[in-house]
This record gives structure tokens, C-alpha cells and sequence, in this order.
């Protein structure tokens, strides 16, 4: 039996990091801890606020999606997933976004580069595509939670194929910060976030390794059980354990 039932490919900050600690601690949880975190302090918006801001993100935490939440298909484990993330990660090369910003996607806010990154797409395309081998078909009551959100015809045909409408062209890398909120609420986030945050968010951010997460279910949250650096070779014949520790490659 497989530790988790889901598993996701994201790009997160090193918990060190500036934008890590911010971020961590917006969530209020460290994933590769396992750690509660205090609150970050920003002027003008109350703990409590900022509690019910969060509130139906804390579950999948500070990320940003490359490949969507899925099942293992029957053919495969988690030990295959990893040698594929693996030799996947040894044929890509860091880089770097210049910096991000605070913005509006729909009725959240989340942080998004500043500026349009080709590697950033090009990586994002890669996992879906090479890593779908591994995924398990939606059931009918996933998909029709996903049409719920009103999907085009061309998202609609990404979900079919890929599990996830917004893929390749549709995709849009973001770091989720708040679920729906109203607009006066949103347009203070916004701009009390921006004013405290600025610094930290405006950083560049070096994107070297690529993360797998795990759900673990019963609405838990997503923990972080390994980081993959890039351009590093790794044995094939290496053997990786089920449960995995989280720990450094």
C-alpha cells in the first residue's frame, strides 16, 4: 500500500529562503517539517483575516503547480515516479525568474513572475507530458468537479487528455495565497501585501529543482517529501523506499 494517495510535482522555495519563510508561514506550516508556523505580520491586516483568507489553502500549502495532484495508475509505484523524476531532472539546467508580484487571478490572489518565462513553460510542459505515464484515469465524479469551474473546449479537451485543464497553452504558474475572496477584500490584500511584501516578493527566484509532494488524505495537508535538483546524474539501479522520508536527494 502506497504512504499517500496523490502525488504532485510543484516548485517550492527552499525553506530558508526569504520568500520560503514568507510563504511558509502565510500557510502556517512547514511541508517538509511537518512544523506549524507563526503568521507573517502585515501591517493592516488582522492574524484573524488573514486565518480566513487562507483558509481553504492550507491544506495544499505554498507552491506552485507543475504537475497537478494525481493517483498512481495500477502499473505503477512511487519508486518508478522518483527514477522518472530523476532522469528527468539530469537533462534540465537551472535559471532564474527575475521576481514575482501579488495578483488577482479571478476572485484569489496568488503570485505570479513578473515577467513571461519560457523555461519556466517549457519545464511546466515537460513534467505533464513526461510524467503522465504514471498518473491513473479521473474517475467520472472527478471530471464533472472539474467542469464545474466552466470550462472552454480546449480546457475541456486538456482535462480528457492530461487530467488537468490548465496545461500546456492554459498554463499560468502561479503560488496560491487566498481562496475566493470579495472584491474590497481582495483589493486590500492586494495592495496592504504588495506594500509590506514588495521586497521580498521582487527577489529573483533561482528555480534549480523540482519537488514531490504527497497527499496523504482526509483532508491533511500535502507534505513535502522530496526535492530533485537539476543536471545531477543519479544511478538507475539506485532502489528509493515506500514510505519515503523527506529528506534532500
Amino acid at each position: 500500500m502506497e504512504q499517500y494517495e496523490r502525488y504532485a510535482i510543484y516548485v517550492a522555495p527552499p525553506a530558508e529562503s526569504s520568500l520560503g519563510r514568507f510563504g511558509y508561514g502565510w500557510m502556517g506550516f512547514d511541508p517538509q517539517s511537518g512544523k506549524s508556523l507563526r503568521l507573517p505580520d502585515i501591517n493592516g491586516l488582522s492574524q484573524e483575516e488573514i486565518l480566513r483568507a487562507r483558509a481553504s489553502q492550507t491544506k495544499y500549502g505554498f507552491h506552485g503547480t507543475l504537475k497537478a495532484p494525481f493517483r498512481l495508475n495500477a502499473e505503477t509505484s512511487v519508486n518508478d515516479l522518483q527514477k522518472a523524476i530523476v532522469a528527468l531532472c539530469a537533462q534540465l539546467q537551472p535559471f532564474t525568474l527575475p521576481g514575482l508580484k501579488v495578483s488577482s487571478l479571478g476572485s484569489f490572489l496568488a503570485l505570479v513572475p513578473l515577467t513571461r518565462s519560457l523555461d519556466l513553460i517549457d519545464l511546466a510542459e515537460t513534467c505533464v507530458q513526461q510524467l503522465d505515464k504514471f498518473r491513473a484515469p479521473l474517475t467520472e465524479a472527478e471530471m464533472e468537479r472539474r467542469r464545474a469551474a466552466n470550462l472552454t473546449p480546449r480546457q475541456e479537451m486538456y482535462l480528457e487528455a492530461w487530467g488537468y485543464p490548465y496545461v500546456l497553452d492554459e498554463f499560468r504558474f502561479h503560488l496560491t495565497l487566498t481562496g475566493r475572496l470579495a472584491r474590497l477584500e481582495r483589493e486590500k490584500f492586494l495592495a496592504l501585501m504588495e506594500d509590506a511584501k514588495a521586497h521580498i516578493f521582487q527577489e529573483p527566484v533561482p528555480v534549480s529543482e523540482i519537488c514531490l509532494y504527497g497527499d496523504p488524505g482526509k483532508d491533511r495537508k500535502f507534505r513535502l517529501l522530496l526535492r530533485f535538483p537539476f543536471g545531477q546524474a543519479v544511478s538507475s539501479s539506485e532502489k528509493f523506499t515506500t514510505p519515503m522520508p523527506v529528506k534532500m536527494i
